[in-house]
């Protein structure tokens, strides 16, 4: 979305949900157990975010056209220590249409390894292309060798082939290629649903 607003970091540092909706400006509100936080600056918001951990969800509309199609959802990393933000996560990517799934560049570890079980079995009977596999090797050059043993593993969870892209999210280039592939899913999605719209009005139309 070309903002910093989800804090990063070598841990887990997401302790909410946090939804992305189009607006005509930036407008963010931060929904915890007792009170509602209103920011109005992308700068602001990401300075509370990296600070509070009481959970909750956050929702922030951008003025981008991307977000005209869909709604983003960034979930806590999967790696945390807190079980409730794992548990989370797992309800997150059980209500999504699509999911676009980051692994550190050292690759699958354990707690991955158990998540995506989980999400291979809750994923069964819906199109395994809706889920997208990325490598991010943001610290330096990588020698392939967590992607091919990350690529394997995925196999192995998933008992077929999966797609598996490398990606610096530092590289504007990588992010200006990334965001091609999600206007490309999206428009993917659309012909699919319209078409499912089209055959149910041609089983109306009388035989002839």
């Amino acid at each position: 979305l070309g903002l910093n607003i989800s804090p990063v970091g070598v841990v887990p540092t997401t302790s909410r949900l946090i939804y992305f909706d189009y607006g005509s400006s930036f407008r963010a509100s931060v929904y915890n157990p007792h009170k509602k936080e209103v920011f109005l600056q992308p700068e602001q918001l990401y300075s509370f975010l990296a600070r509070d951990v009481s959970g909750g969800r956050a929702e922030i509309q951008v003025p981008s056209p991307i977000l005209k199609k869909c709604r983003l959802v960034d979930t806590p990393g999967i790696d945390s220590l807190d079980t409730d933000l794992f548990k989370i996560s797992e309800q997150a990517v059980k209500k999504a249409d699509k999911i676009i799934y980051l692994f550190h560049q050292r690759g699958i570890e354990e707690s991955s390894r158990l998540f995506l079980l989980k999400l291979a079995s809750a994923w069964k009977n819906k199109n395994l292309n809706d889920i997208s596999f990325w490598l991010n090797c943001n610290l330096g050059t990588s020698d392939g060798t967590s992607l091919a043993a990350t690529r394997s593993a995925l196999r192995e969870i998933f008992l077929s082939p999966v797609r598996l892209n490398s990606i610096n999210t530092f590289a504007r280039e990588d992010l200006e290629t990334f965001y091609l592939f999600l206007e490309v899913e999206l428009a993917r999605e659309y012909f699919r649903r319209t078409a499912g719209e089209l055959r149910k009005i041609d089983a109306e139309i009388p035989y002839r």
